[in-house]
């Protein structure tokens, strides 16, 4: 009887540890950004126009956005030396709402590039995918009016200008 117990408990809890380890992870995320512009210092938000997106398999330690014409293009210049550029692996444009939605992302990590065409101005970061999380919605927040050519906020790398962006720009106001 003992024995039969044992069997019956080792049974149990390897069925046990199978149903966890058979648990399917899913990597089907849908980001969503909706883009504003803040025309003045002073001037309320409101809904950007014109700003197109890309999203690559890449990590932003092998790979940075350029400048305003490689980023327009959907391109990813790389950081070591001899290595080629990147080609986007997903392209989003705004929707009716205004927002554009980077569908499905399926594996990371994943870079982010936004593209304001009317202001010339770009953005770009990093972002989290994690496992069975259906959905991120963020915003983001164009200010040509800034002077500086390069800021953080929210965690995105924005740039005013057409040049890579210095390392130094570290004001992240999230």
């Amino acid at each position: 009887m003992r024995v039969r117990n044992l069997k019956h408990t080792f049974l149990v809890i390897i069925a046990a540890v199978g149903m966890i380890g058979c648990h399917k992870t899913d990597f089907n995320l849908e980001y969503v950004v909706t883009p504003y512009i803040q025309d003045t210092a002073k001037a309320a938000d409101r809904l950007a126009t014109g700003v197109i997106g890309y999203a690559f398999y890449v990590d932003t330690n092998s790979y940075y956005a350029a400048s305003y014409e490689e980023v327009a293009m959907g391109m990813l210049a790389a950081l070591q030396e001899g290595n080629p550029s990147k080609s986007f692996d997903m392209r989003a444009v705004q929707g009716e709402d205004g927002k554009l939605r980077f569908d499905p992302i399926v594996r990371g990590p994943v870079m982010v590039t936004l593209c304001d065409t009317v202001h010339r101005l770009y953005a770009w970061r990093q972002i989290p995918v994690i496992a069975d999380l259906p959905q991120v919605v963020v915003n983001i927040r164009f200010r040509p009016w800034r002077t500086d050519t390069t800021y953080v906020e929210a965690r995105w790398t924005m740039v005013n200008g057409t040049a890579y962006p210095e390392a130094d720009s570290e004001t992240d106001l999230e």
